[in-house]
C-alpha cells in the first residue's frame, strides 16, 4: 500500500476511534459515579506500567528487525512472555497483602482480575507490531475499530445494569481480547510458536535498549510534576497539568496519524538499503510544517482555550499553554530522529542522549519551580530544546547532513507559521474589540479562527511552493499517483 493511502486509513482510524470513545466515555460517566471511576482508574493506572514492562521494547524491535524468520520470532515471544510474566508475579505477590495494601481494596480487586490482560498485550503487541511491519494499515482499521467498539459494547450494558467498575473491566477485558485475537488472526498466527532464547542477544539488546529508552522519557514526564509540586505547590502543579494535557492531547494529531505510518516505511527503507539522508530531511520538513503553526495557534488562542474548555477558574493557565506549545513544534524533530537514529543502528546512542535529556530535564526544573511555574516550564521548553539539537546532531552526523542542508529544510517553514497565525491573531484582535467579553465571544473567535487558520495555511503552502504542495497533489484524486512520497 501506498504512504498516501496508508496515512488516508490510519487519519480516519484515528477520527472513528476517537468518536466511539468519546461517545463511550459520554454514556458511562451518566451511568457511574466518580468514585466508581476512580477506583477503576486506579487499577488501570498499575495495569499500564505493568503493559509497558511487558512490552519491553518489542513493538519497535518486531518493526526494525531485518527479518522476522523462525528464531526471531521464538526470541520475541519468549521475551515477551518473560517480562511480562515477572511483572505479573510481581503484582500477584502484592496483592496477596491484606486486603487494599496495594492501592485499595476495590482497586486491588480490580487489579487481581485485570492480571491477564498483561499477558494478553504482550502477544497482541508482537502481532500489531508485524501488522504495522507489513504496512497493511487497512487491515490495521478493522482491527482497531473492532477493538475500541468492543469496550462500550460490553461496558455500557453492564453499567446500566448497576454493575459498577466491574463494567469497566468486563470492557477492558472483551477490547483486549477481541484486539489481540484479530491481530493474530491477521497475521495467521505469526507469533504463536515456541518460545526460544538460544541466539536473541541482538533481539534483547534492541528491544532492551528501546525500552530503557522510553522508561527514562516516562521517568522524566512523571517526576516533572512531582517537583513541580513539590517547589512550586499543588495549584501550580494543577494549573501546569491542565496545561500539558491540551498540549499532549493537540500532539496525538500527529502522534497517531502520521507518526505510526513514518516508522514502517523509515524501517523498511533502512533494510532495503535506500537512501534516508533525503527522506529525514523531508520528513522534519514536512512535519514541522504542519506543528510549527499549529503551536503557534495554540498559544495565540490560549487564553480562549482554556476559557471555553476550563473555565473563568484556571485564569493562570493560558500563559502556561503559551509556553508550553513551544514543546508541541519541537515534538515532530524529537520523534522523526528517534526513528532515524533506530533505523541507522544507533540504540545505544539514542539511550545515552534521553538519559542526559532526562537529567537535564529534571535538574532544570528543580532548579527554576522555586521562581514560578512559567520558570519551571521555560526550564521545561529549554531543555527539550537542547534534547532535539543533541538528537539531530547524531543523526546529521551519521548521514552526513550539514547545519545548512537542515536549516533549510526548516527555515521555509517559519513563513508558512506567520502566514498561518498571523490572521487568526488579528482576527481575535479584533473580535475583542468589537464584541463584549465573555463564553460567546471566546467561541465565535475559536470557530472562525479553524477556518481561517486551515485557509491560510493550505494557500501558503501553495502560495510559496512547500513541497507539501506536491504531496498534497498526489492526494488529488485523478492526479498521477506517487507511492514513494518525499516524507517517508
Amino acid at each position: 500500500m501506498s504512504f498516501h493511502r496508508s496515512l488516508v486509513w490510519t487519519v480516519a482510524q484515528f477520527a472513528l476511534v476517537l468518536a466511539i470513545e468519546l461517545a463511550g466515555l459520554a454514556v458511562l460517566a451518566r451511568l457511574l459515579t466518580p468514585q466508581e471511576t476512580g477506583w477503576f482508574a486506579a487499577a488501570l493506572a498499575v495495569l499500564l506500567l505493568a503493559q509497558f514492562v511487558g512490552g519491553f521494547g518489542l513493538f519497535v524491535a518486531v518493526q526494525r528487525a531485518e527479518a522476522l524468520d523462525a528464531g526471531f520470532r521464538a526470541n520475541a515471544l519468549a521475551i515477551a512472555l518473560t517480562a511480562s510474566g515477572a511483572v505479573t508475579a510481581v503484582l500477584a505477590l502484592l496483592l496477596a497483602l491484606p486486603s487494599g495494601a496495594l492501592i485499595g481494596r476495590v482497586p486491588d480487586a480490580l487489579l487481581a482480575a485485570m492480571l491477564p490482560l498483561v499477558l494478553v498485550n504482550a502477544v497482541a503487541i508482537l502481532a500489531h507490531a508485524e501488522l504495522l511491519r507489513a504496512r497493511r494499515f487497512r487491515c490495521i482499521f478493522f482491527v482497531r475499530l473492532a477493538g475500541s467498539a468492543a469496550y462500550p459494547a460490553c461496558a455500557v450494558p453492564l453499567a446500566a445494569a448497576g454493575q459498577g467498575p466491574a463494567a469497566l473491566l468486563a470492557g477492558l477485558a472483551a477490547a483486549s481480547l477481541v484486539h489481540c485475537a484479530l491481530c493474530l488472526l491477521a497475521t495467521g498466527g505469526g507469533f504463536l510458536v515456541r518460545p526460544g532464547f538460544r541466539g536473541m542477544g541482538r533481539t534483547a539488546r534492541l528491544a532492551g535498549t528501546v525500552f530503557a529508552a522510553n522508561a527514562a522519557q516516562q521517568a522524566s514526564e512523571s517526576l516533572t510534576p512531582l517537583l513541580i509540586g513539590r517547589i512550586a505547590g499543588f495549584a501550580a502543579l494543577g494549573q501546569f497539568a491542565r496545561a500539558d494535557d491540551l498540549v499532549r492531547q493537540s500532539r496525538r494529531v500527529v502522534q497517531e496519524t502520521v507518526m505510526p505510518v513514518l516508522v514502517p516505511y523509515v524501517f523498511a527503507a533502512a533494510r532495503e538499503r535506500a537512501a534516508l539522508r533525503p527522506r529525514y530531511l523531508a520528513a522534519l520538513g514536512n512535519l514541522t510544517a504542519v506543528s510549527w503553526p499549529a503551536a503557534g495557534l495554540l498559544a495565540v488562542l490560549a487564553q480562549r482555550l482554556v476559557a471555553v474548555l476550563l473555565g473563568p477558574q484556571w485564569a493562570a493557565v493560558p500563559e502556561v499553554l503559551a509556553i508550553l506549545s513551544a514543546l508541541l513544534a519541537l515534538f515532530p524533530v524529537l520523534a522523526v530522529s528517534q526513528i532515524y537514529l533506530i533505523a541507522l543502528g544507533r540504540e545505544r546512542q539514542m539511550l545515552a542522549v534521553q538519559l542526559g535529556a532526562t537529567l537535564l530535564t529534571l535538574a532544570l526544573v528543580a532548579a527554576l519551580a522555586g521562581s514560578g511555574l512559567a520558570a519551571a516550564c521555560w526550564a521545561l521548553v529549554g531543555a527539550a530544546a537542547l534534547h532535539a539539537l543533541w538528537r539531530v546532531r547524531m543523526v546529521a552526523r551519521r548521514l552526513g547532513l550539514g547545519a545548512g542542508e537542515i536549516a533549510a529544510a526548516l527555515a521555509r517553514n517559519l513563513p508558512l507559521a506567520l502566514a498561518t497565525v498571523l490572521p487568526v491573531a488579528a482576527l481575535s484582535a479584533a473580535l475583542s474589540a468589537a464584541l463584549e467579553g465573555g463564553l460567546w465571544r471566546d467561541l465565535a473567535v475559536i470557530g472562525l479562527s479553524a477556518p481561517l487558520a486551515a485557509g491560510a495555511w493550505a494557500a501558503a503552502i501553495f502560495g510559496l511552493g512547500h513541497p507539501l504542495a506536491a504531496e498534497f497533489r498526489r492526494l488529488w484524486p485523478g492526479a498521477a499517483g506517487g507511492d514513494q512520497p518525499s516524507a517517508q
